[in-house]
């Protein structure tokens, strides 16, 4: 049901009068505003976007003003969706359009190296708790952490704010509506930002100087990790910048020197606590990173058939 002017003028603050025009001035700001609030409804019921209204009203600063403080009123009455939210939303949706397709590949192997062989081969997305350093996390399989704050905000990007809620209090997807869906968004979201991350942490233009399955190894290591803990790889940080280094150098490359530095930081990653937590998955990262991936994907053939 649609709102009263004199309702939604309530709710925005909007007083008769500001006594800071004469007569004929307040009348026609009031027959402006009120016309405002009739677009701004429209809108409301509509796709919740404010409508821009008197293109060719005189620009009298005073007006202006006026206007928008109403419509900061109307923000704030919840009559209008914030528009630095409505911004932000903006600048990544076009962010997301212009960045490069993610390597399927890539997004397999992390999928199967963050799901229980049963969550792989059925495709479900399970609900599982574990313990780790005296906490309990608990998590959705595959590879989503629950207790991370990342995964709360896509949920409510691409599930809306209560899904969240919904998945800890039916411990799982069971009954929800298009939740595989949803859920399928979020973790490749989530391959996107620890790319992001990884290109970061080695640096956007060095980035393109590593072999593509050292980026995906890179890649799986920062979805494992997070951009905060993958930064406190440094010494691995700067191995990679001489392997970089060595490799837009002029002149030609000395294989071997090479062969050599890309060992060395092998070593370096499996030399980490995470090496040894991870196990399997640590020996296939680094190994894919060592040898451009030849080993692991030959194991990773072998294992499915």
């Amino acid at each position: 049901m649609a709102l009263s002017i004199e309702e939604i003028m309530r709710r925005m603050g909007i007083k008769e009068s500001s006594g800071s025009f004469d007569q004929e001035e307040e009348d026609e700001l009031q027959t402006r505003l009120m016309e405002d609030t009739r677009k701004f409804t429209a809108g409301n019921e509509g796709d919740g976007e404010l409508v821009e209204s008197h293109t060719s009203a005189p620009q009298d600063p005073r007006i202006l003003a006026q206007r928008a403080r109403n419509e900061q009123r109307a923000v704030e009455a919840g009559l209008a969706p914030d528009p630095r939210v409505a911004l932000a939303q903006k600048e990544r949706a076009s962010a997301k359009s212009i960045r490069p397709k993610l390597d399927e590949t890539l997004v397999d192997e992390i999928r199967q190296d963050e799901a229980s062989p049963s969550d792989y081969s059925s495709g479900e997305w399970s609900f599982y708790e574990e313990e780790i350093d005296g906490k309990t996390i608990r998590n959705l399989g595959p590879g989503l952490n629950l207790e991370d704050p990342l995964t709360e905000r896509l949920f409510e990007e691409y599930g809306g704010k209560d899904f969240m809620n919904t998945v800890l209090t039916n411990k799982g997807i069971s009954g929800i509506k298009e939740s595989r869906v949803i859920l399928e968004k979020v973790f490749r979201e989530r391959v996107h930002i620890a790319q992001s991350d990884a290109k970061d942490y080695v640096g956007r233009s060095a980035w393109k100087s590593l072999d593509p399955e050292m980026q995906k190894a890179l890649t799986n290591l920062s979805y494992n990790l997070g951009a905060k803990k993958l930064g406190k790889f440094v010494k691995t940080k700067k191995l990679i910048d001489k392997l970089v280094a060595m490799r837009t150098a002029k002149g030609k490359i000395d294989k071997i020197a090479e062969a050599r530095l890309i060992d060395h930081i092998g070593d370096e990653m499996s030399d980490s606590n995470w090496f040894t937590q991870t196990k399997t998955r640590g020996r296939d990262v680094v190994q894919q990173f060592v040898t451009n991936g030849a080993i692991n994907m030959l194991k990773r053939k072998e294992q499915n058939g």
